[in-house]
């Protein structure tokens, strides 16, 4: 697939903007959302957070401590509280109900649950982003076929969810949600049901999205090894409280697979 794109317009007014900006943000959760006897649940505790365009982070941290909100209000599955987001330049709060949808199109994200069309077939499901944008099969038949040659999948095309591994479908959540080449890219444990090398060539599929479209990648791990060989920036969260490393920090803490 040829991933290299040229810089929107968007991306070229405001080059230096942070791409993903939280400000004193605060989530809490009452108790239609959460099973807490009626009690609010304080999720995300004043955080703060500046992710610049191109830039690569790695977010980690224990279960129930926030990270799965922490990706919902990137992606745009929540809002905040309190305290304020903007993504690529624009406060959401200042968006309006038809400016929203458009902002979520330049958002790809990988769900540890996949979330795979079971109805639809491979190269259907690769082709669901293209579709939402009105676009014709003949303007990305190609691209979709080179994705599954690149994951390796080129001979399932025709075959649906159901009847693939967890790792394959692994794969296929992944490159449908670069497969558009989003401004911002959210990967939940992208590599947690394949094998190593696997990982890797989809870790380096990832990284190819932001070396030539210029994509702010996060990405959220148990995987200490990845962070550590990786030498990028790392979001740590613990008790819904965040702090900020450029480089991953010696005394940084790993915990085991988060399914919540």
């Amino acid at each position: 697939m040829n991933i290299k794109n040229q810089q929107s317009p968007q991306d070229k007014k405001n080059p230096n903007k942070p791409w993903v900006k939280f400000e004193n943000v605060c989530l809490t959760y009452n108790q239609n959302q959460r099973k807490d006897n009626g009690q609010r649940t304080l999720a995300l505790d004043n955080v703060n957070l500046s992710l610049k365009r191109g830039g690569v982070y790695y977010l980690t941290g224990p279960s129930g401590a926030g990270k799965s909100s922490l990706l919902k209000l990137m992606y745009l599955a929540l809002r905040p509280t309190s305290g304020k987001v903007e993504l690529f330049g624009r406060d959401i709060d200042n968006l309006s109900r038809n400016e929203l949808p458009e902002l979520r199109r330049e958002i790809g994200v990988v769900f540890q649950d996949f979330r795979l069309l079971p109805h639809l077939n491979l190269f259907d499901n690769l082709a669901v982003p293209f579709r939402t944008r009105g676009q014709e099969p003949h303007e990305y038949e190609n691209d979709v076929i080179d994705l599954l040659g690149w994951i390796g999948l080129s001979h399932k095309v025709n075959q649906l969810p159901e009847t693939l591994s967890g790792g394959e479908q692994q794969r296929v959540a992944i490159a449908r949600a670069v497969i558009c080449k989003p401004r911002l890219l959210i990967a939940d444990e992208p590599t947690g049901n394949v094998d190593p090398q696997m990982g890797d060539l989809l870790i380096d599929l990832i990284m190819k999205l932001n070396q030539y479209r210029g994509s702010t990648i996060v990405i959220a791990t148990h995987d200490h090894e990845m962070v550590k060989r990786a030498g990028r920036p790392v979001l740590a969260i613990e008790a819904g409280k965040l702090t900020q490393y450029e480089t991953p920090p010696t005394h940084l803490r790993f915990f085991g697979r988060d399914k919540t």
